[in-house]
């Protein structure tokens, strides 16, 4: 009985709240204290900075993975690693374009075509890619890709 009365007391107080109130009107809010914005012309921040390095030493190994099963001719993939910085990897990215259900099931089936872990993807010689993906970025159905991912 009290869970109920509960339940109801926050539900219409959520609706006298919102009520005359168009949900989707901007309003003026106060951003955070801890809001980072910076032009992009001053390059990477710090803590990105950090992250593309620590990042970059996983890539190397992951590169040569994918390179071998990609098993491209006339290419030697030790030679190419080993003259491989950390400060000089490919920065590979994937961004899933927006259009609801069927663009995230498109962007999921692109994932799982690269993925190392599926032998699909292994036996296609596309697997692995997934593995050198540093930044990934979605729009509406994409955006629940990529969120689904972490």
């Amino acid at each position: 009985m009290y869970r109920d009365l509960l339940l109801l007391t926050a539900f219409l107080g959520f609706t006298l709240a919102q009520s005359g109130a168009d949900p989707y009107a901007p309003v003026y809010t106060t951003c955070p204290s801890s809001l980072k914005i910076r032009s992009a012309k001053d390059g990477l921040s710090d803590e990105e900075s950090f992250w593309r390095e620590q990042r970059a030493k996983q890539m190397i190994p992951n590169l040569e993975d994918y390179l071998k099963l990609a098993n491209i001719s006339n290419f030697n993939v030790t030679n190419y690693i080993n003259k491989l910085k950390t400060d000089d990897v490919p920065i590979v990215g994937l961004s899933v374009s927006g259009g609801g259900t069927q663009s995230g099931l498109g962007g999921l089936g692109v994932w799982q075509a690269f993925d190392a872990r599926s032998s699909i993807a292994r036996a296609a010689r596309t697997g692995g890619l997934t593995q050198l993906f540093s930044y990934i970025t979605g729009l509406s159905g994409g955006g629940a890709v990529t969120v689904s991912l972490l």
